[in-house]
């Protein structure tokens, strides 16, 4: 077999199983290519309803900023085993088991950077989080959304379809048990539903700006809020390279994919920004 005929062959099987929704190397589910996560160091955060936080993802220097409800003291130490703070420090303890929220390796959970904003859902209008650049497949990892002596699951709607990339129960009190009764979020259309639910959703392609509304938790007091943080699919060249490419399903060809991580996604693929 010729080497022109043999690379063509190649180049048609990479583009079947592109074409089928599956992605050749960290795929956790059909349509979206689950890649390393890197998670946003957020530096500053005011407490209201609005309130707003402001970080940055580094490998990018893609600035973050989130405007709407924002709970709790700031880097208040947990009172009575309970969460009531939203952290900007990296001393959230909450992004635990690891099962709940592990996207490739542990490297990558929420708990890397050990941040959350923390809320109730009493806010009437949207909660909106703005890039500085739009980011590739982003991530929402949130922590105990829902309450188990409340009736029926709390929620998140989106503007833009989520995804569930991994999902299991919540711990309390600092992380040493398990809520008795809370299980993986799960998702219906643009809606995250909870029952102290914890999980990791994705938004597939490049993305500018996502909001929502959310449902208020039942009590209202300490222990009645729950919590998020953002992140995006680390993107180096060699994850480009060997048509890897054509894993994220925005790129015209490996140049175009190389050109976008080198310029710290600044250069952006020619493709349709949400």
């Amino acid at each position: 077999m010729s080497r022109n005929i043999k690379s063509h062959l190649i180049s048609l099987a990479a583009l079947l199983v592109s074409s089928m929704g599956y992605a050749t190397d960290n795929s956790h589910f059909s349509g979206v290519y689950t890649g390393a996560a890197e998670w946003t160091d957020w530096n500053t955060a005011e407490t209201g309803n609005p309130g707003k936080a402001h970080g940055i993802l580094r490998s990018t220097r893609t600035i973050v900023d989130y405007f709407g409800e924002v709970y709790g003291e700031i880097n208040h130490p947990p009172v009575d085993n309970n969460v009531a703070s939203t952290y900007t420090n990296g001393k959230f303890w909450g992004w635990v088991p690891e099962a709940s929220f592990n996207v490739v390796d542990s490297l990558n959970t929420p708990d890397s950077v050990g941040d959350i904003i923390l809320i109730q859902g009493n806010f009437p209008q949207e909660n909106k989080i703005v890039f500085s650049e739009p980011v590739l497949n982003p991530y929402i990892a949130i922590w105990s959304l829902g309450n188990i002596t409340n009736p029926g699951p709390d929620s998140f709607t989106f503007n833009l379809k989520p995804e569930l990339v991994v999902g299991g129960p919540a711990n309390a009190a600092q992380g040493n048990y398990v809520f008795a009764g809370s299980e993986s979020i799960t998702v219906n259309g643009n809606t995250v539903y909870g029952v102290e639910g914890n999980g990791i959703v994705q938004f597939h392609g490049l993305v500018k700006e996502i909001s929502w509304t959310d449902s208020a938790e039942g009590n209202n007091g300490i222990g009645g809020n729950y919590g998020f943080t953002v992140g995006s699919v680390k993107l180096s060249k060699n994850d480009c390279k060997k048509n890897g490419w054509q894993n994220y399903g925005i790129f015209k060809n490996q140049g175009d994919c190389i050109s976008f991580v080198t310029t710290h996604f600044k250069n952006q693929p020619a493709n349709e920004i949400q």
